[in-house]
């Protein structure tokens, strides 16, 4: 497939959707089978297959209205407990980073973004201090400390109606999480504020 994907012809592009979105059934029909779900080490694995898969799909059809991420994707490699959570994480941070090389490939092409149906109800990396944790202890604590300042979760949506002006109640939260994560802040703002500036005016946040 991927030399499908590397150079394209009329006849086969076609058939390489066709294979990617056979790929991507067979992945999502493993994780929703627990008899057949991935061991934590593999799963991140597949998640991020889902994502290359998803590129190739973006890059053969770039003209369409199609997000590059499938919601289902990220929602579906969820994960609870530590050593787990550590793919937990993984899974927010390449979510955010694949959605800004989406814009960044879309702008390139002169297209309008398109963003994931889960951007908005995503769920924000967690501090550097929490994600650089060592140790099962380190991350308990510096983990829990966390959870309990933000209260409910910090969410893609509190920061769109931060930028919007709305009251959201996690003002303050969110001074210190972009005080604490470092360049991702960065990345996820400009990409809160070009989702706000396309989609944002119709999303109901």
């Amino acid at each position: 497939m991927a030399s499908l994907c590397a150079s394209p012809e009329p006849h086969s592009t076609s058939l390489l959707l066709k294979s990617i979105s056979m790929e991507v059934q067979h992945i999502y029909k493993k994780v929703k089978r627990p008899a057949l779900k991935y061991p934590p080490a593999e799963s991140l694995a597949a998640f991020q297959a889902t994502l290359l898969y998803s590129i190739m799909r973006t890059i053969c059809a770039s003209a369409s209205s199609v997000a590059m991420i499938d919601e289902k994707a990220v929602r579906i490699f969820q994960c609870n407990e530590w050593g787990k959570w550590i793919i937990d994480e993984s899974v927010r941070r390449t979510f955010v980073i694949l959605e800004a090389l989406d814009m960044l490939c879309r702008a390139r092409n002169k297209l309008p973004p398109v963003f994931c149906a889960y951007f908005g109800d995503s769920i924000l990396p967690c501090p550097e201090n929490v994600w650089q944790a060592s140790t099962a202890e380190q991350w308990t604590s510096q983990y829990g400390t966390w959870e309990v300042y933000c209260g409910e979760v910090l969410r893609m949506k509190h920061i769109l109606q931060w930028i919007k002006g709305e009251i959201s109640g996690k003002e303050q939260q969110l001074v210190t999480w972009f005080q604490t994560v470092g360049d991702l802040g960065v990345i996820i703002f400009i990409c809160a504020r070009t989702y706000i500036a396309t989609a944002g005016s119709e999303d109901p946040t």
